[in-house]
């Protein structure tokens, strides 16, 4: 298994300081916070950047602690645009009360930790692109008042379990791709007040049960698959104030008094159902009414001729496509009638001129709203901003914004819209700000852009954009910021980038780009932040670049192919914040006195480079690295460096939270400072040529959830201290037996018990022996990863390998390997209960008798099976053909 990647990303997690001095009770919320951050990919506002040791963790950004015990209540980081997944770490926090991460673009699945968060209250993961199915064990959250899921990609059916949620009193699982039934458990929920499940796939009929909920104001089912009648008691709830049941197959006639016991009623959808009977003529006291729709339904009339009498706050009424008498309706004369469907969630939609009464801003940012932006926004002549950021507007932008000639901010990101971006946008001059980002728009980027003369910012980041950075981007002297990462832009950057003498911010991560870099852009003294990670760069980075940018707080340049020696001007960088280099073919030496002068450098990856010679004495720049107090992540991995370790690395910041130095020619002991590092979450030292034993002061270091000492020559034992490290999640400890008298002699270590939350376990190729615990998956429920390989552990007799029954605990299992032990005995008949997400059973090289067990083929997934060499006997299973996954299998020489 390929270790360096682990430590890789795990390092991210440095981008996140915590408090120089946390308190022993919310060290287990300091790192589900890290893992939180660990598993965001994206977070183009810095939502997180305020996460520092300036602060207590109590004062993070969207962080709020109890007053007494400094616990985590509530983690609120809505409308912060932050992309990647929810970390399953979220559930350590035992204290949450809410979460509210709506209207971010979060994917993946809703993790089945938050089952465990017992003192839940409010749940709001709305407006996000979350999939799979809703956790069955969300329920066991019995103090959850709140539930809001809406309006992502979730599947699977509505769980029957929500009904033991006493105290809930909202239920939103809106627009998603849900199937199924409306559970008649909800009829349980007698504090419930809202539900909306409509936009799903819902079948089947309403339940009787609905009509036992008292309380409820707002029952939502439209659009669905549901049929047959309503049932009579929902027309009593007189607490309803909302009623949407539209398209549906819903069946049945209306109440004709639905007027009077709905006497709070203030919407009622009921439209593109197959109703039929009589229009209600009680609907005339219906004096609270604010949107009536009926919309082809089968209704008769005829409509009462006072129908609008009292209804001073109709904005919507729709009767089309009905068969009711033609009776004029002399009561119907509202003069404010609108599509209150639209408006009625927009809290701020108008910012009129003081003088001449008309719009001049469109704000509707983070409002849910769907559909197409309408052509005729364009009639707004007057607009001078328009927010419809964080929406799910989908569509083209339309043509017609180049009408607007005041208009100076545009800001429409994060939607879902398509096509291409408008070039005649450069016929609205006065344009300052345009944030296009975090859509799917195609095409290039229009030339036509150098008209906008005051343009300052300009973000088109995140889409799916193709050709080349216009060449009159140059032309825009006011420009400052540009954004242009993660889309397909290809050819070279274009000289005349390099005039823009106000730029502070140039962003082209992720993008084709290629060539050389002009010499013009690093002589932009204003740069502040520069982005150019992966792309296909070439040439050398300017010696004198730390004195021509000294403004420089952020450069990356990872991921291309720039080569030439490292800048030794790097070093009079006096604002640097985070360097990052790796991934190139840079070549040494790095100055001694690289980070002298850098007291806010608080990332430096050099990783993947060409900085060594395996000669002693090429990281002694390591000694200038004490002067950086707020270091947190130091990477170096991969350059070929050799020597002992210098002292000095084990006298860095005390915030480092990631140290990697794997795949190096490092040799000597590992050095026991490293324990000082109290806030240390990954340690790589693979791939070296270490020796000595694992210092055992390494359980000090009770923060650590990644530790790779692979392919080294340690020897020795594995300390039992290993086993003080509870929150350590991988464990990279193989191949250290190169020679004989380099070997782990110990048997195996029963500490590892205690390490609950370890998922990838990888002791191969020592000399281990032993029994193998027989509970080892017991308390081990994020396995994923085993292997015990090319070991001593068995000695053939029957019952060695009775630790499997406890790994059908560890339901994420994905990768076990037994291999080379010499175990014996029949295969137990636990070993084909294992998890279904199963990949790789290798069992080879051992000595087991029997048959292969029939239940093998209940391992859908399953890639590669090995049971080579052993002494199975009978014929070779007729289900294994049900492997369609299945890429190898060996079963050779038994």
């Amino acid at each position: 298994m390929e270790t360096t990647s682990f430590i890789r990303m795990i390092l991210m997690i440095s981008f996140v300081n915590i408090s120089a001095n946390p308190t022993f009770s919310n060290q287990t919320d300091q790192i589900a916070l890290f893992a939180f951050k660990y598993s965001i990919t994206e977070d183009p506002l810095g939502a997180l950047s305020s996460w520092n040791n300036s602060v207590n963790l109590c004062q993070w950004h969207g962080v709020k602690c109890g007053r007494r015990h400094q616990r985590v209540l509530e983690l609120d980081l809505r409308y912060q645009k932050l992309a990647g997944s929810i970390s399953s770490f979220i559930g350590n926090l035992s204290f949450l009360r809410s979460i509210y991460l709506q209207q971010n673009r979060l994917r993946g699945g809703i993790p089945q930790e938050i089952g465990h968060l017992s003192r839940l209250q409010n749940l709001n993961l709305s407006f996000n692109i979350l999939q799979e199915e809703i956790p069955s064990n969300l329920p066991l959250c019995l103090d959850l008042g709140v539930i809001d899921l809406g309006d992502n990609r979730l599947v699977g059916k509505i769980p029957a379990e929500f009904g033991s949620l006493s105290k809930l009193t909202t239920l939103y699982v809106v627009a998603n791709n849900l199937h199924g039934i409306i559970p008649p458990s909800f009829g349980n929920l007698s504090l419930l007040q809202v539900i909306n499940v409509g936009y799903n796939k819902l079948e089947g009929t309403i339940p009787e049960s609905i009509g036992h909920l008292r309380n409820l104001t707002y029952f939502g089912i439209g659009p669905n698959n549901i049929s047959g009648a309503v049932p009579p008691s929902i027309y009593n709830i007189s607490s309803l104030m909302g009623l949407f049941l539209l398209t549906n197959q819903l069946t049945g006639s209306l109440p004709l008094d639905i007027g009077l016991t709905l006497p709070n009623l203030r919407q009622i959808s009921v439209g593109g159902n197959q109703f039929t009977g009589h229009f209600p003529a009680s609907l005339s006291n219906a004096s609270g009414i604010t949107a009536l729709d009926l919309l082809g339904c089968r209704l008769i009339g005829p409509v009462p001729v006072d129908l609008g009498r009292r209804k001073n706050n109709l904005g919507w009424l729709n009767l089309a496509f009905q068969p009711l008498s033609t009776l004029p309706i002399p009561h119907l004369v509202i003069k404010q009638i609108r599509l209150l469907c639209f408006l009625s969630r927009v809290q701020s939609l108008k910012t009129l001129g003081f003088w001449h009464r008309r719009v001049v801003e469109l704000d509707l940012r983070s409002q849910r709203l769907a559909g197409p932006i309408s052509p005729f926004i364009g009639n707004l002549s007057f607009l001078r901003s328009i927010y419809l950021q964080d929406n799910q507007f989908q569509g083209s932008i339309p043509q017609e914004i180049s009408h607007l000639s005041r208009l100076q901010k545009l800001n429409i990101s994060s939607n879902t819209l398509q096509g291409e971006i408008p070039s005649n946008l450069s016929l609205s001059l006065d344009l300052r700000i345009i944030h296009l980002s975090h859509n799917d728009l195609v095409g290039k980027i229009p030339a036509a852009f150098s008209s906008l003369s005051k343009l300052t910012f300009l973000s088109l980041s995140s889409n799916n954009l193709h050709g080349t950075i216009p060449p009159s981007l140059g032309n825009l002297s006011l420009l400052e910021n540009i954004y242009l990462g993660r889309n397909n832009i290809g050819g070279t950057i274009p000289e005349s980038i390099g005039h823009l003498r106000n730029l502070k911010l140039f962003g082209i991560s992720v993008n084709n780009i290629s060539g050389i870099v002009p010499p013009s852009l690093y002589n932009i003294s204003t740069l502040t932040n520069l982005y150019m990670t992966n792309n296909k760069f070439i040439g050398s980075l300017p010696w004198d670049i730390g004195l021509t940018l000294p403004n420089l707080r952020e450069f990356s340049v990872s991921d291309n192919q720039f080569t030439g020696r490292f800048p030794p001007s790097f070093s009079n960088a006096s604002v640097m914040g985070a360097l990052e280099l790796s991934s190139n073919g840079l070549s040494g030496p790095v100055p001694v006195d690289l980070g002298r002068r850098m007291n806010d450098l608080w990332w430096l990856n050099l990783g993947f480079n060409n900085l060594g010679t395996g000669v002693a004495g090429e990281v002694s720049f390591v000694d200038s690295l004490t002067n950086c107090t707020k270091l947190r992540g130091l990477g170096l991995q991969v350059n070929g460096f050799g020597g002992g370790l210098p002292n000095s690395i084990t006298n860095l910041s005390t915030q480092l939270r990631s140290l990697v130095l794997g795949d190096n020619q490092f040799v000597g002991n590992i050095p026991t400072g490293i324990s000082n590092y109290v806030n240390l979450l990954a340690l790589g030292l693979e791939m070296n040529h270490l020796s000595g034993s694992i210092p055992s002061d390494l359980g000090m270091l009770h923060n650590l959830q990644g530790i790779s000492l692979a392919e080294n020559r340690l020897s020795g034992t594995i300390p039992e201290s290993i086993g003080n490290l509870t929150q350590i999640s991988e464990l990279y400890l193989q191949d250290n037996q190169f020679r004989d008298n380099n070997q782990f002699t110990r048997r195996f270590p029963p500490s590892f018990f205690n390490a609950s939350g370890l998922g990838a376990l990888e002791l191969s190729s020592n000399r281990l022996s032993g029994l193998v615990p027989v509970d080892l998956g017991r308390r081990m429920n994020d396995l994923w990863w085993l292997n015990l390989g090319f070991n001593n552990l068995g000695t053939g007799v029957s019952g060695e390998v009775s630790f499997v029954d406890s790994l059908t605990n560890c339901t994420k299992l994905r990768e076990l390997g037994l291999q080379v032990n010499g175990f014996g005995g029949v295969l137990p008949n636990s070993i084909t209960n294992l998890s279904t997400q199963l990949r790789y059973l290798v069992l080879a090289d051992n000595q087991f008798v029997g048959n292969i067990p029939t239940g093998i083929s209940n391992y859908v997934n399953l890639l590669i099976l090995g049971l080579e060499r052993n002494r199975l006997s009978g014929s070779i299973l007729f289900d294994i053909g049900m492997l369609h996954n299945l890429q190898g299998i060996s079963l050779n020489d038994n």
